[in-house]
């Protein structure tokens, strides 16, 4: 089975540092709040 990655690229500023949480099998999670100064809505189509 392959295994299906996602990238996304964040630009603004982290309001505190992340919380890293480990989960079972040795994965881990991190949660973090952000702020941005742009917004686009969910219907932008690039134009």
């Amino acid at each position: 089975m392959s295994t299906l990655r996602n990238k996304e690229q964040l630009i603004g500023n982290v309001g505190q540092d992340p919380v890293i949480t480990d989960l079972d099998k040795g994965k881990r999670v991190a949660r973090l709040t952000m702020a941005t100064i742009r917004f686009l809505p969910l219907c932008w189509n690039g134009y």
